[in-house]
């Protein structure tokens, strides 16, 4: 008698492991947007903020009002204006949401949790390419960075006047330009004017200030390559980029005051970036 031979017969499925769910918000709404501004702790009232999630006062709830898809797309995949291509509509339609997310719940999950919404309720298809950009890297001139290290509980070191108050000397330490208006108390951010624009920092590390000459460029990628590690205190005042040729202003570049006053320069280059390409989005399905 011949021997008799068993085969085992394994399902196709179980070669092959299947990718893990994304998790979920608890429960989501998404409408078109009532046209009503968010309200910030500060009072400020802005259109396309999101307020609560994790690190947050309200860890368990996530809303934000006057929100694009684009914006929402950026915020799941941790992505910049520049790194997302898709349809000019995705910039322009708004809606409010209202997100409950589980509780103990962490940023990278709410990232998640962003995405399935999207593949869910937008309908979102997306993939990635490398793609080549200009760029800038930012660099410590040839005379040596001139910032100084944070001093938070010295009023006169950061460039602002003390209530009520006037500072020892008119001269601001190196790093910090003077301001046509020193009354000001300064924080992190910009201000613009029709032919100045300003840059502050407030105990602030240089990828700070990288993204806010980012942002005033309004495209190049900036590239911090100074190797700086510390927290600065700066202020800086420069010609408005989109002013007008004729206007008779002695501010310089922001170029030129990168360099005078903070020592520090910017390189055109070429570098390779992370897209995300949409394939496919809908208007958001009815909740």
């Amino acid at each position: 008698m011949k021997p008799v031979i068993a085969i085992a017969v394994i399902p196709i499925g179980f070669c092959f492991a299947q990718e893990p769910a994304k998790p979920s918000f608890e429960v989501v709404s998404i409408r078109p947007a009532s046209g009503q501004p968010t309200v910030l702790a500060s009072g400020m009232r802005v259109v396309g903020a999101m307020q609560g999630g994790p690190g947050t006062a309200d860890p368990e709830r996530l809303n934000g009002n006057g929100l694009t898809p684009f914006a929402m797309i950026s915020r799941a995949f941790g992505l910049k204006r520049y790194q997302i291509v898709g349809p000019p509509w995705i910039n322009s339609t708004r809606y409010d949401l209202n997100a409950k997310i589980p509780p103990g719940a962490t940023k990278e999950q709410v990232d998640l949790m962003f995405q399935s919404m999207l593949e869910d309720r937008f309908r979102l298809r997306i993939h990635h390419e490398t793609q080549e950009h200009a760029a800038y890297n930012l660099t410590i001139a040839k005379g040596g960075v001139k910032l100084r290290g944070s001093m938070p509980t010295d009023t006169c070191a950061m460039g602002a006047r003390p209530a009520g108050g006037t500072c020892p000397s008119t001269q601001y330490p190196t790093g910090i330009a003077r301001s046509s208006d020193d009354s000001r108390p300064m924080a992190t951010g910009c201000c613009v004017g029709a032919a100045q624009q300003r840059l502050n920092g407030r105990s602030t590390p240089i990828t700070t200030l990288a993204n806010m000459i980012e942002n005033q460029l309004g495209g190049p990628i900036v590239i911090d390559k100074t190797g700086l590690t510390g927290n600065y205190d700066y202020r800086i005042e420069f010609a408005a980029l989109n002013g007008n040729p004729a206007d008779d202003t002695p501010l310089p570049t922001l170029f030129e005051a990168l360099e005078k006053d903070f020592g520090l320069k910017l390189e055109l280059v070429k570098t390779s970036i992370d897209v995300i390409v949409v394939d496919h989005i809908e208007p958001a399905s009815e909740n």
